[in-house]
């Protein structure tokens, strides 16, 4: 399984990418990749959002550690505001996939 490290490398080579959230297929870019968090910019508003690298991180070793991870679980743990996102990002994750880890966005 990948380290969070190179999540956040995997993230900063994605820059530009537009992602759809898992459960309604909502667009989003990710803008940016600092030390401290992204910034995307919501599909239908156009607005920009930034999460923080501790929401992703946070997710993330829920998500290694338990193999399963969901937009119910991230919003009530991890980042309350912006679940639908953190999900849609980490299961972009190629390490994700290929250890057999799930995302799961439906309501629980």
């Amino acid at each position: 399984m990948w380290s969070f490290e190179r999540v956040w490398e995997f993230l900063h080579s994605r820059i530009g990418t537009t992602y759809l959230t898992l459960d309604q297929g909502h667009p989003f870019v990710l803008l940016s990749v600092s030390a401290n968090a992204i910034v995307i910019r919501i599909g239908r508003t156009n607005r920009e959002r930034s999460i923080r690298r501790s929401e992703l991180e946070d997710s993330w070793n829920h998500l290694t550690s338990r193999r399963r991870l969901s937009r119910v679980e991230v919003r009530r743990l991890h980042s309350p505001y912006n679940p639908a996102y953190v999900v849609a990002l980490l299961a972009s994750v190629p390490g994700a996939a290929r250890e057999g880890v799930r995302t799961v966005s439906n309501r629980q």
